[in-house]
């Protein structure tokens, strides 16, 4: 009787065993097979990733392709132009495949075609960017300050017939959170990323810089004439030619005046607001330029601070009554991270002036901010969509447009645009003689 007990215990011991090594092996096996399945959907990822940064390569050839064609009208330019400027076909998927006349019948722009077995498992893949497109008018200039890249200059031209004189107002936001520890979801964000009540400066070093950071934003520009010395002067009428201002973050902000170093900025209920004698103000030389302080964590859902700055006109010295337009060629605006951290990207965008029809009625927009308007061949966005299979990846992303180079003039000789109308001050001459031995 204890000889049958015994085998039975034995049978049960060795069922349970096998039991327990079926799961272990089932598990093993489910488990490569997922780790073989995550490894193969890494590599149709990243192989739909390079597909869409092919279709942003391509992109850049049709872009270089548009450029040549304004500025050089060849044989088969009109179709070119059409695909960007025809606001029917620059929504078009097919808008690079088009330019570049690709073959898109496969549902894309074949990039590759894998079709191989190894040790009995098929490895067959197809590449393609699916959608490649341009947009060369854009409602605002972004772009990312750093270290490595701390100033940004923008030479602002505008779509549709605006012109530089009909702004007069900018907006400016920073700090997206993307970037480093700041939360974005909702009103009550992580003060302690904010600099308090009590404004500190980033500190350079092992010490982590306070965040969203200080950046600056200048303004350069002239009227049709223009000196030198007018770059020096702020008159009685707000008139300037030159301004830099600083923008401080904190968590809170008073409606404007003055403390200790810090001049606050005015806030309206929903924004910070720069008016145009604070900002003429800062190329007086008699007061002092302090930096201001701004509110940031409301509002804006993108981005931690945001401040609407007013314009000044240009500085008018002639009789001339042209003389007091801003001058599209010489309006520049430079965006800087005094500090080169933490990193930041930000975004800025132009508004029309108040009553001023033709702006008003391109923009479609009305109030105290005006309208918004678009730039045109400041940058160029190119969004790419690639696929590797049944996996797709998308890419948006902005270039600098080289399309308008003439800022390079201004930015070395401006008396290159000095006057010349019956004053001592003139513009730029040179008299070059040539003599043989």
């Amino acid at each position: 009787m204890r000889k049958i007990k015994k085998g039975a215990a034995s049978f049960y011991i060795v069922t349970i065993t096998t039991i327990l090594l079926m799961v272990l092996v089932v598990s093993f096996a489910a488990v490569i097979s997922s780790e073989m399945e995550r490894t193969t959907n890494d590599d149709l990822s990243q192989s739909a990733y390079d597909s869409a940064l092919a279709g942003v390569e391509d992109a850049k050839i049709a872009y270089s392709l548009y450029k040549k064609c304004k500025m050089m009208p060849e044989s088969g330019c009109n179709a070119i132009k059409d695909w960007v400027e025809n606001d029917s076909k620059k929504v078009d998927c097919n808008m690079v495949a088009g330019i570049l006349k690709k073959d898109t019948s496969g549902g894309g722009v074949m990039i590759e075609e894998i079709n191989s077995s190894k040790g009995g498992v098929s490895n067959n893949m197809q590449q393609y960017y699916t959608c490649a497109k341009m947009e060369t008018e854009l409602g605002d200039y972004r772009a990312t300050l750093s270290s490595s890249v701390q100033t940004k200059v923008i030479k602002a031209s505008f779509a549709d017939g605006v012109t530089a004189d009909m702004i007069d107002k900018m907006k400016i936001k920073w700090y997206s959170g993307e970037k480093n520890t700041y939360s974005m979801g909702g009103i009550g964000k992580s003060a302690g990323n904010f600099i308090g009540n009590k404004v500190r400066f980033p500190l350079i070093g092992s010490q982590r810089a306070a965040t969203p950071p200080t950046i600056s934003v200048a303004m350069v520009q002239t009227s049709r004439y223009f000196y030198y010395r007018d770059f020096e002067a702020s008159t009685a009428d707000n008139r300037t030619n030159r301004a830099m201002v600083y923008l401080v973050p904190t968590s809170n902000s008073k409606d404007g005046g003055e403390t200790g170093n810090y001049r606050t900025a005015m806030w309206d209920g929903s924004q910070n607001v720069l008016s145009v004698e604070q900002v003429a103000s800062s190329n007086n030389k008699q007061t002092e330029n302090l930096p201001y302080t701004v509110k940031c964590g409301v509002g804006d859902p993108e981005f931690a601070c945001s401040t609407l700055i007013y314009l000044p006109e240009p500085v008018n010295n002639l009789t001339d009554s042209t003389n007091g337009v801003r001058n599209n060629d010489t309006f520049l605006v430079v965006v800087a991270l005094p500090y080169g951290m933490p990193e930041t990207d930000f975004s800025l965008e132009f508004l029309c002036k108040n009553g001023n029809t033709t702006c008003m009625n391109i923009s479609g927009a009305e109030g105290m901010e005006g309208g918004q308007v678009k730039l045109s061949g400041v940058q160029v966005e190119i969004d790419s969509t690639g696929r590797a299979n049944d996996i797709y990846r998308r890419v948006i992303t902005r270039l600098e447009s080289s399309a308008d180079s003439s800022f390079l003039s201004i930015m070395g000789p401006l008396e290159l645009y000095g006057s010349t109308n019956g004053t001592n001050e003139k513009a730029l001459e040179k008299n070059i003689t040539v003599t043989t031995p």
